[in-house]
């Protein structure tokens, strides 16, 4: 029968060894909860990406309506005066070139903040990617750890029972 110390060492073994493991089991779970965290995170920005789109359009579509109220309005202030001709087409045509631009720029504005969005949801999708990958080597580490300390916990008790 082994002696008390025999005991503790090997009590100690097996302890330090579920001590390991329940560390590892914790930065795991951690990694889990940051994975979710980064996904919802890319969900989000995906969303955002969509909405940044989508209200480009509307604001483009404004844009387009107000060019159109304009050029009526020129053609109105030019059938008020008796103006025809060159002039009223030049001005026509310069009103619709400057609606145009203003749509294509607020499109473009639109199309950079979802490309930023969606960069973004990229960046969160591959920082999701590392967590799990942090929480499988957490809990590899643990494993191996917690073998480990049982196989040196074995050593101690055999060395224990050799010299008693």
């Amino acid at each position: 029968m082994a002696d008390p110390v025999t005991w503790g060492l090997a009590i100690g073994a097996v302890v330090s060894a579920a001590g390991a493991i329940a560390s590892s089991a914790a930065s795991a779970n951690q990694a889990q909860a940051q994975s979710q965290a980064a996904e919802f995170n890319a969900a989000v920005a995906g969303q955002n990406a969509t909405l940044a789109r989508q209200q480009a359009a509307v604001d483009a579509a404004n844009i387009e309506l107000q060019g159109d109220r304009k050029r009526g309005a020129v053609r109105a202030a030019a059938a008020a005066s008796g103006l025809t001709g060159g002039s009223v087409s030049d001005i026509l045509a310069d009103v619709a070139t400057t609606n145009e631009l203003e749509v294509l720029l607020t499109k473009y504005k639109g199309d950079v903040a979802a490309t930023g969005f969606t960069n973004t949801a990229t960046l969160d999708r591959a920082r999701a990617d590392s967590f799990i990958t942090r929480a499988g080597e957490a809990r590899t580490a643990g494993y191996l750890s917690a073998g480990g300390m049982l196989v040196k916990g074995g050593v101690d008790v055999y060395d224990q029972l050799e010299q008693g």
